[in-house]
């Protein structure tokens, strides 16, 4: 089966599911009613706290350390990798690593576990001195830094199969916020978390919030 991907004259384009991009309506209606456009589909719907690890001028830094970036990306997998699920192992929190998308690692933390909130932001607040302290000594980061981004997500996750093409895939609408906080304000070395995700913080959690970019809707939490 072949997707035309070439949109007509009036189409519109549309963000779907976490791709980097805006993509037609024609592959949203695939994703949407998938045997229609022959493809095969097992979707799971999950709900849970989805955690993005982003880099910031990671370009810049394969630009100017091209000979570096192999060893550096798949040591920043391994090891924050290793950091986040450690969350699996010692809190018995069911959640999984999805997919790594481009320099970006996502992970998703099933059932909403409310009591283990201020326990999933301590492990994720315990990154930054992985990067400062570690990775700092190891590379020459610059400005390269990173960012994390905790949201409150309602997905569908599973396997697209077609007659070429396989993929592991997962969709929905805080997935795609969680990329658009990292566009769209200054979240370098941050660790930012959703109104959803607060809203769910226990009475007398202790965090220090800021707003950021000038609404309640997005907090830092502050060092």
């Amino acid at each position: 089966m072949a997707i035309d991907f070439q949109a007509p004259a009036g189409g519109s384009w549309v963000p779907a599911g976490n791709y980097p991009g805006p993509i037609w309506n024609q592959v949203v209606n695939c994703i949407r009613n998938p045997m229609a456009a022959g493809l095969n589909v097992d979707w799971t719907r999950k709900q849970g706290y989805l955690i993005v690890m982003d880099i910031h001028h990671f370009s810049e830094f394969c630009e100017a350390y091209d000979h570096l970036v192999c060893d550096f990306i798949q040591d920043y997998f391994l090891r924050f990798s290793k950091h986040l699920n450690f969350l699996l192992q010692s809190e018995s929190i069911h959640g999984s690593i999805y997919k790594f998308v481009g320099d970006a690692i996502i992970f998703l933390i099933e059932a909403e576990p409310r009591d283990k909130l201020g326990r999933i932001i301590e492990v994720c607040e315990g990154v930054f001195p992985i990067w400062h302290e570690e990775f700092s000594q190891r590379y020459p980061l610059n400005d390269t830094n990173i960012a994390i981004v905790i949201s409150k997500v309602e997905c569908w996750e599973g396997l697209v199969k077609g007659d070429r093409y396989w993929d592991f895939s997962i969709w929905g609408k805080g997935i795609n916020y969680a990329f658009k906080v990292f566009k769209n304000y200054p979240t370098e070395g941050k660790l930012a978390l959703t109104r959803e995700v607060i809203n769910d913080l226990p009475p007398g959690h202790g965090l220090r919030l800021s707003n950021l970019g000038g609404t309640s809707e997005i907090c830092l939490v502050a060092d």
